[in-house]
């Protein structure tokens, strides 16, 4: 078939026909191939408008759901940490940072007010890697809760390498 005979009917037909068993396979393939008919429009004039427009067939959807912990469930694990960690617990649930930007935390990134992410670190293959956040929006600055302030200034007393640029955990 040419690209200028597709019409919406058979391009729905199409997708009906993609495996509903596989959804992530499905999303994608629908994605390619809107991409690739979204190009026959916009560059080659091959297509009026493109045929393969089914709202949310791109998205597909999350292999597993998502639990949130309760405030006390955060506490009951910060307590469970050493001492020297459960800092970092209550961090990444009430600032809302992912586990890299915990760990590469610096003294010059919080105050008991705010934490400032510039940097994150990740492991692979045995090796450790420090750099931007996983996206240009995880380069931030995030207010702490006025209830963990007080845990901030401790724990930079007593837990914390010396100097600017010694690690919070």
């Amino acid at each position: 078939r040419t690209v200028a005979t597709l019409t919406k009917d058979e391009m729905r037909a199409w997708y009906r026909g993609l495996s509903p068993q596989h959804p992530t396979n499905r999303a994608r393939v629908y994605a390619l191939v809107r991409a690739i008919l979204r190009t026959a429009v916009d560059e080659d004039d091959l297509l009026p408008a493109n045929p393969l427009v089914i709202r949310g067939a791109g998205q597909s959807p999350p292999a597993r759901e998502k639990t949130v912990a309760t405030a006390a469930q955060v506490d009951e694990l910060a307590q469970l940490m050493p001492e020297r960690l459960a800092l970092a617990i209550k961090l990444g649930a009430w600032c809302s940072l992912r586990i890299g930007e915990v760990l590469e935390l610096r003294r010059r990134d919080v105050t008991p007010d705010a934490v400032t992410i510039s940097r994150a670190v990740t492991f692979a293959r045995g090796q450790t890697f420090v750099g931007a956040p996983k996206t240009r929006a995880g380069s931030r600055t995030v207010h702490v809760p006025p209830h963990l302030a007080g845990e901030v200034r401790a724990h930079l007393l007593a837990h914390t390498n010396a100097g600017p640029d010694g690690l919070l955990f």
